[in-house]
């Protein structure tokens, strides 16, 4: 998984970590250690942010 793309669809997406993070229930530093390659989110977790961020779970990989 890449984290520099969440963070890249965020930003376009116009979503701060906060916003993101409210929308799919984790913490706003679960969404920085996701960005920063410090935390691979579950499946579960990757179809949310899909789903929020508007693309496919494929497109983090």
């Amino acid at each position: 998984m890449n984290g520099k793309k969440v963070k890249n669809l965020r930003t376009r997406r116009n979503h701060t970590q906060k916003s993101l993070a409210a929308s799919i229930g984790v913490s706003r530093a679960y969404i920085d250690a996701i960005e920063n390659n410090r935390k691979k989110p579950s499946i579960g977790l990757l179809e949310k942010l899909a789903d929020e961020l508007n693309c496919s779970v494929k497109y983090f990989f």
